[in-house]
């Protein structure tokens, strides 16, 4: 009985000791953890002070930046619109100057076919000819003016009707070689007709003495030749309307070159003014999310401050009566042997050990 008195007595004295003493640590961790709060709140403040003045500067920094970022940008916008305006119009230009062309197209293919369609036979006829017609020599004279070619004196007189002899001339040059004749009129360079060859064709033309009707009576192959003729000087006459056209889309080119490559200058510069702006954004945000971190670190410490604050003061009075109180526990502690003798009847109510806890001894029974 006794052995099981002092093993209770010694458990519950160590267990009221322990609970005051974890109280006490408790009570002391937290007078050690408000030192470091507000050691980490002195340390975050500076810090937070820093991150805020550079947060201030990087704003700055991005407003100027964004500020020339923005006419830069307006800047390439307006030299955009300019450029696709002035590309819409030499496309506009150019597309009117081919509709131009594209007047002469019946006409070339109509000359073209018909060349095609002359036999090389009526060539070598007419060149056999020792007397030819007046409008075989007229066909023929516009065959030498259109490939540049002039009489000597030793092809006129040749025949009656060839006074200049330009038939003279158109056989030994161009009949001569009926296939190389029909090539050249087929591959004649139609863009670059001289304005002295033009003006003595169409003065031709014009002329009360050609009649397509009779060059018609004289020969199909004639025929053929003057459609020929007839479709070069449309083409000129258009080229006339269409080359200044051609000229300005050419000057509109290169003048869109200039833009264009000014332009690229500028996006380039646009793109690594956005790059720039790209990273002071991502190292403004960083620095916004370290201030954001930084107060929420000295919020929640000034707030466990607050609560530990509380603790302590709540607990001061606690704290004296706990640490007596686990004091005169250690100091019971060191009776309960003779205490439990009491307590288990082993010795008399009486004498001095007795008395000393005869009290605590009725108390408990």
């Amino acid at each position: 009985m006794y052995v099981d008195i002092l093993k209770e007595k010694r458990i519950k004295n160590s267990q009221a000791s322990q609970r005051l003493i974890t109280g006490l640590d408790v009570l002391d961790k937290a007078a050690v953890a408000i030192d470091g709060l507000k050691a980490d709140i002195a340390k975050m403040q500076p810090e937070l002070e820093k991150t805020q003045k550079l947060l201030k500067q990087t704003m700055a920094d991005l407003t100027v930046k964004q500020e020339a970022a923005d006419a830069d940008r307006e800047i390439v916008a307006k030299d955009e619109l300019e450029a696709r305006q002035q590309e819409q119009e030499a496309e506009a230009l150019k597309n009117d100057a081919e509709s131009q062309l594209a007047k002469a197209t019946p006409l070339l293919e109509e000359a073209t076919k018909v060349l095609k369609e002359i036999k090389k036979d009526d060539l070598y006829f007419i060149q056999s000819l020792k007397q030819p017609s007046h409008n075989i020599v007229l066909v023929m004279e516009f065959c030498c003016h259109m490939f540049g070619l002039k009489p000597k004196k030793q092809h006129i007189g040749k025949s009656q009707n060839d006074t200049n002899g330009f038939f003279e001339l158109s056989r030994l040059t161009l009949l001569n070689n009926p296939n190389q004749f029909l090539k050249d009129m087929l591959g004649y360079d139609k863009e670059n007709i001289e304005e002295k060859i033009v003006r003595k064709v169409n003065t031709m033309l014009a002329s009360p003495s050609f009649s397509m009707s009779d060059i018609a009576a004289a020969s199909a192959a004639l025929v053929g030749i003057m459609k020929w003729v007839q479709a070069m000087m449309k083409f000129h006459e258009l080229l006339k309307i269409v080359n200044p056209k051609r000229a300005k889309v050419a000057e509109m080119d290169e003048k869109l070159t200039i833009v264009r490559a000014r332009l690229a200058e500028k996006r380039k510069k646009l793109a690594e003014v956005e790059e720039l702006m790209a990273q002071l954004n991502a190292q403004y945000e960083e620095k916004l999310e370290n201030e954001r971190q930084l107060v929420q670190q000295i919020e929640d410490c000034n707030k466990k401050l607050v609560r530990a604050g509380k603790i302590i003061d709540g607990l001061a009075d606690e704290k004296i009566r706990w640490t007596e109180t686990v004091k005169r526990l250690e100091k019971e502690g060191s009776f309960l042997v003779g205490d439990c003798l009491v307590a288990a009847g082993m010795i008399a109510y009486s004498g001095p050990f007795t008395a000393i806890y005869r009290t605590q001894l009725e108390a408990e029974w």
